[in-house]
């Protein structure tokens, strides 16, 4: 953990060092190794993050709005550093948000081992991906994760293929080595309905996952079965982010008739559910699948969470429930 007291820059000593660390090949010669590493730093401080609720600060406990960096700034060893001293090492310094979810343990390590053990650089990017994702089965009752293909080829990311064929050989030799080391339990396919081109992949928890878990620091108890479920409770809000919720629904999905509705689902159901539905209706009005409104295909997702549940909205029931 970085010291609060002195968080920034972070030393990240010499480029023979971080290449040590990374494991990078000795292949193209020391020159262009380090020349690798050097850009590689430089670019991600000029990416620039726009964020709508996408990113979380845990110690502001809020969805960031804001457009940032990941690294606010590298000097190298040689450089002057901002107090005026000549820089004994290469130093970096972290985006202000990115620090404070550091020193307050809002992360997910990776096993490096494992990770560098892996065949496939698509089954290791997954594993980056799942190992995150996987921890929401601590608050909701979850047995696996789904994604569509489209979205999957996004975030690895790889090629879309429009043939389902093509799709799993692509896919499925990452899958089977991620299975075969017990980090996933299995991994289904399923058609979505009306579409040629996407479909939907079942992600179900190996027990390397679920041990992850434990290893770091998640309550014992809150793993409970091989599929996953969680034994603990969502934690409760209070009225102040009861309210920046409403706000932040009122305001994504345009409907300010129904704050007192979007008022009781705060209050009854988890934020991080929450979230996730709101997100999918961002996704689904961008891909055109919201028939009538944002608002009404929010009311869809959060009302078929709840019945599976028996969290009562008071809503009436509809003809397709009747």
């Amino acid at each position: 953990m970085i010291d609060p007291a002195h968080p920034n820059p972070i030393p990240l000593g010499s480029f023979y060092q971080l290449r040590k660390r990374m494991r990078i090949s000795k292949i193209g010669g020391f020159q262009y190794r380090y020349r690798r590493i050097k850009e590689a730093l430089e670019r991600i401080v000029a990416t620039t993050v726009k964020s709508e609720g996408a990113f979380y600060n845990k110690t502001k406990q809020e969805w960031v709005e804001d457009v940032f960096h990941l690294y606010d700034r590298v000097i190298f060893k040689g450089k002057r550093l901002p107090n005026g001293e000549i820089a004994d090492s290469n130093y970096l310094f972290l985006s202000s948000w990115y620090l404070e979810n550091i020193n307050a343990l809002y992360v997910k390590p990776i096993d490096f081992k494992y990770y560098r053990s892996l065949k496939s650089t698509i089954a290791q990017r997954l594993y980056e991906l799942l190992g995150v994702k996987f921890y929401r089965f601590l608050w909701e009752e979850l047995t696996c994760l789904r994604y569509r293909y489209s979205t999957l080829c996004q975030l690895l990311p790889i090629t879309r293929q429009r043939y389902f064929s093509k799709a799993k050989e692509k896919l499925d030799p990452a899958h089977e080595e991620l299975r075969k080391t017990d980090f996933l339990d299995k991994v289904a396919w399923e058609e979505i309905e009306g579409e040629r081109d996407d479909w939907f992949i079942f992600y179900y928890p190996g027990p390397r996952a679920l041990e992850e878990m434990r290893r770091y620091g998640v309550p014992e108890e809150a793993v409970l079965e091989r599929g996953g479920r969680a034994a603990l409770q969502a934690p409760e809000q209070g009225p102040e982010e009861i309210k920046g919720l409403v706000e932040y629904m009122v305001e994504v999905l345009g409907d300010e008739h129904s704050r007192p509705f979007y008022t009781k689902v705060a209050r009854l159901c988890p934020s991080n559910v929450i979230y996730r539905l709101l997100s999918e209706v961002k996704d689904d009005w961008l891909q055109g699948r919201v028939r009538k409104s944002k608002g009404a295909h929010f009311t869809d997702k959060i009302k078929r969470y709840c019945q599976e549940r028996g969290i009562d909205l008071g809503l009436k029931p509809s003809r397709a429930d009747k």
